[in-house]
């Protein structure tokens, strides 16, 4: 079974996207934005840094964890721990927790 829609929204939801939009400005492409390590079971994905866009935009990347609770999520990242499951862009200056969770279900159902 692929991973469902129910776990994506149930992680982005708990994200601290002002937090996770402040971060991604001053982080290197490939770093980790959120969860903590520590935190990697219980919160199934992680979201790290992708490209610098433009000087306002920021790509983010969510991907699997290995040691995810969820079977699915698991799975998935036992077979490929670096597979981009979703992506978008966000603007650190313009905090939209709504649009960035949005799009990244839009670019999740796209890619699975």
């Amino acid at each position: 079974m692929p991973i469902s829609i129910k776990t994506l929204r149930a992680f982005t939801e708990g994200i601290p996207w002002a937090k996770v939009f402040k971060k991604a400005e001053n982080t290197t492409k490939g770093q980790r934005l959120y969860p903590s390590q520590s935190h990697d079971k219980k919160k199934n994905f992680r979201i790290d840094k992708g490209a610098t866009v433009s000087d306002t935009q920021q790509e983010i990347i969510l991907q699997a964890n290995k040691d995810a609770e969820d079977t699915e999520v698991k799975k998935s990242a036992q077979k490929d721990s670096h597979r981009i499951l979703a992506k978008c862009v966000i603007d650190p200056n313009n905090v939209d927790a709504e649009k960035a969770k949005l799009d990244l279900e839009e670019s999740f159902r796209a890619n699975n």
